[in-house]
């Protein structure tokens, strides 16, 4: 199988497949090289980036996974899930703005996207911008009334503006 995800850009689910069965048995370690011989064959494939990027995290190589987790983010725009797991990645690391950069302009991609109002009014929360954390908030409720959390957060911002 090495072999043949050597030669074969067309493998490259394999490659990311291949290195998760080594993440689930605690071997990341072995599933590095892998994804990176992947990327000497497809350094456009952005599903190797994240799942590279999502690896350093792993690590706690930090400054390796957000360029990994950018270029995924970038080589692939339209998977929101790469510029949500960007944004989250930089706000941990304090880089709040940039954080918030990346997720509204994945917002306006996929406005129905849970995960991404739900990071957006979290951290505009955390960064005391009440009416910003509300608007998005109130826009979650929109998509999901039955959300105690998310009605719990809305009565928090109102309590605090």
């Amino acid at each position: 199988l090495r072999k043949a995800l050597a030669i074969d850009p067309g493998f490259v689910p394999a490659y990311v497949n291949l290195a998760d069965v080594y993440r689930l048995g605690g071997r990341d370690s072995e599933g590095e090289p892998i994804l990176r011989q992947g990327l000497t064959v497809a350094p456009e494939a952005a599903s190797l980036r994240h799942a590279l990027g999502l690896l350093l995290v792993r690590t706690q190589r930090t400054g390796e996974a957000l360029e990994e987790l950018e270029k995924a983010t970038t080589l692939a725009r339209e998977q929101v899930r790469y510029a949500y797991v960007y944004g989250i990645a930089l706000n941990s690391v304090g880089s709040g703005s940039k954080a918030l950069e990346v997720l509204e302009g994945a917002h306006q991609r996929a406005p129905a996207d849970r995960s991404v109002l739900q990071a957006l009014a979290t951290i505009h929360r955390d960064r005391g911008k009440a009416a910003e954390a509300l608007t998005y908030a109130r826009r979650l409720l929109e998509l999901s009334p039955e959300d105690a959390g998310v009605v719990q957060l809305i009565d928090q911002l109102e309590a605090n503006s």
